[in-house]
């Protein structure tokens, strides 16, 4: 253990070392927080000798849950293995597997995603002839269950009796969508005192990684579980909270305080990630936000190149000034070392075009996830209806995929027998002699025979179904990528028993609809091209993030909602990301924003370089304005184009106060 604590400066050792009790590390950008909490992990079993199956360790990432417990089994060993470490979610599906018959499920419940709550929620609005839009209508029940807000306390009747529907026909179907994993666990906490109490003695402690990041439901939660111990050390950064869209609440981090009035808190605030230009123009900009906790980033690494801040004319020649970099950047740089970030998906369209003209390699992450291409949710519908037959919405996706001739009439003919009989679409095939579904009722039998080991039963699927060999009749190309999609699918599977020791259909199911693009993401032999939001966690040796201009970043959305603070906070994520260089672009003319962006007028100059469009204007003094600002007279004189050094506004602006500098500009 003494060498491990030699691996860590100061702060980060008193943190490991800290005593029991509520404890707060401030983890600044690129701070070493990860390893704070895996080193305090490593502590309480090596020198506390904590048993390990008494520490709870939680994450919001599958891939951030994997790598801690890879390097802890590295420092320990395979004592580890009783150890509890995953997501919120995860964590809260390993809890129900265990206790969700006292809630009306049974333990192979299947857990629905955003699509399959979508298509339940349009059927119920089409049903009750509502008028709401169904993706809207997830949005705000999604928002009710984070809130623990039940159907009788949510306002309106039609939003009511929708919420109430569907959650009804997720109890019937056997199923729970994510925001269920959370707010039934507080169910069974709360209705079931003895069931709280076994885990809330059993977690002696209790770690939680990225904790600005937590919403209402999963803080409650914690609260159940450190009930009695109080052991609870989390690690966050404010500056760096940026999911309020998902119903993460900052005021858990702001306010642990208030909560925990006992708290020990440490700052983390030595980064080891990024040059001294970058940080710089880092914590100019995020010191403009007034609801933070102050920190100041440092480092031993030297100042680096500059910030480069590019303006550009049109967004075309900004996406062609990207490429420009990437096509440079990589002459020194792995192409995987590279990242070009914007505030929102259809901002890619034009730099992936140039890239293409400069035969440049790219990945877009975040794209169509894998678990959601339609090849993969069709053989994933077969092995949920394999452990869990009630599970209706998978059932309507694969009755007639491949085509078996189970036409609309043969389907109205079988819902209507499960809607008179109350019963699921599976039993219901017991009361049918049409021919189609008989023999579909006989297959379904035969593959829940081959469930017993998920590597037999994905193969069973795939070979019995004629699902393989409908694609490969086809012929067409889409469908021969779909195939390669399945070989990755089993590999994927093959690997996960590998890896996990379990060969259960429903562990394996648990485990993957809980997954994300970025749990898949690692680093390749192309550039990166990803949204701020899903480049959290990364870091790349460039950065190159695009668009930074008001009505996108910030987003026009968000300062309509008060958000100001948050879109800063998503630039700042942006910018933390970078290792060695940071390009920050912008065009003037964009007709979906309103010029440069107000956060450049915020992240300062030292360190940084201008460099702007080859149109430029004339300096001038101006009483309100001042001296060295670049004009470019508009509109036979009566509008100017005002160029501050670090952004660029339009006025309709009196010109006579315009005074002729001693150089000759005006």
């Amino acid at each position: 253990m003494i060498d491990i604590l030699q691996e860590l400066n100061e702060e980060q050792r008193r943190a490991v070392l800290c005593e029991d009790g509520p404890v707060l590390i401030l983890a600044g950008a690129g701070s070493g927080k990860t390893r704070v909490l895996t080193y305090r992990i490593a502590y309480l079993i090596g020198e506390r000798n904590v048993p390990p199956g008494r520490i709870l360790a939680m994450t919001f990432t599958n891939k951030a849950a994997d790598e801690m417990k890879e390097r802890l089994k590295q420092m320990l060993g395979e004592r580890i293995k009783s150890m509890w470490v995953g997501t919120f979610h995860s964590i809260c599906a390993r809890i129900l597997r265990e206790h969700a018959e006292r809630l009306g499920y049974t333990r192979d419940y299947s857990i629905y995603d955003e699509e399959d709550r979508e298509r339940i929620i349009k059927r119920i609005i089409e049903q009750e002839e509502l008028r709401i839009s169904p993706g809207q209508a997830v949005k705000i029940i999604s928002r009710l269950k984070q809130g623990l807000i039940s159907p009788d306390e949510c306002s309106g009747d039609e939003l009511a009796c929708l919420y109430s529907r569907y959650n009804e026909k997720l109890k019937e179907n056997n199923a729970m969508d994510f925001d269920d994993l959370l707010m039934n666990t507080i169910r069974l906490f709360e209705n079931h005192p003895a069931v709280k109490e076994i885990y809330a003695r059993r977690f002696l402690h209790v770690l939680v990684d990225e904790y600005q990041d937590t919403n209402r439901a999963q803080y409650v939660i914690l609260k159940h579980i450190t009930s009695i111990h109080r052991n609870l050390f989390v690690v966050g950064d404010d500056d760096q909270s940026i999911y309020s869209f998902r119903g993460a609440e900052i005021r858990n981090i702001l306010d642990f305080e208030k909560d925990f009035p006992d708290v020990k808190i440490y700052k983390l605030e030595r980064n080891y990630r990024s040059t001294g230009n970058i940080l710089k123009v880092a914590s100019n900009l995020v010191a403009h936000n007034r609801g933070r906790k102050e920190k100041v980033l440092w480092t031993d690494a030297s100042d680096g190149e500059p910030v480069m801040v590019i303006e550009k004319e049109t967004e075309y020649d900004e996406s062609l000034e990207v490429a420009r970099i990437v096509e440079r950047e990589l002459e020194r740089t792995p192409p995987g070392e590279i990242a070009v970030l914007y505030r929102a998906n259809y901002l890619s369209r034009s730099i992936e075009e140039a890239l293409r003209r400069k035969n440049i390699p790219y990945r877009v992450v975040g794209g169509i996830r894998f678990y959601e291409r339609k090849e993969i949710k069709d053989v994933l519908s077969y092995l949920r209806i394999m452990v869990n037959p009630r599970d209706d919405e998978s059932m309507l996706r694969i009755i007639n995929t491949p085509p078996r001739g189970i036409g609309k009439a043969t389907l109205r003919n079988l819902l209507d027998i499960a809607e008179e009989r109350k019963i699921s679409l599976f039993d219901a095939l017991e009361f049918t002699d049409i021919p189609a579904l008989s023999s579909f009722r006989s297959l379904l039998h035969e593959l829940m025979d081959e469930k017993e080991d998920v590597r037999d039963a994905v193969r069973a699927v795939l070979n019995k179904t004629g699902y393989l060999s409908y694609l490969e009749e086809s012929g067409k190309e889409e469908d021969l990528n779909r195939i390669e999609n399945l070989e990755e699918l089993v590999s994927s599977i093959d690997e996960w028993v590998r890896r996990t020791g379990e060969t259960s259909v429903s562990s394996y199911l648990s485990t993957i609809s809980l997954y994300t693009e970025i749990d898949r993401w690692d680093k390749s032999e192309m550039v990166n091209l990803m949204t701020l939001h899903n480049t959290k966690g990364l870091e790349f040796e460039v950065v190159i993030i695009t668009g930074v201009e008001d009505g996108i970043l910030p987003h026009r959305r968000s300062l309509e909602e008060g958000n100001e603070e948050e879109e800063r906070r998503l630039f700042y994520v942006g910018i933390t990301r970078a290792k060695k260089r940071l390009y920050i672009l912008y065009s003037r003319a964009r007709g979906t924003s309103w010029g440069p962006s107000r956060f450049l007028g915020e992240i300062g100059r030292e360190g940084v370089k201008f460099v702007g469009s080859p149109e430029r204007g004339r300096r001038v003094f101006h009483p309100y304005y001042g001296e060295g600002i670049v004009i470019r007279v508009e509109d036979g004189g009566r509008k100017i184009t005002v160029d501050f050094g670090t952004f660029t506004k339009k006025f309709i602006v009196d010109l006579a106060p315009l005074k002729f500098l001693d150089n000759g500009d005006y």
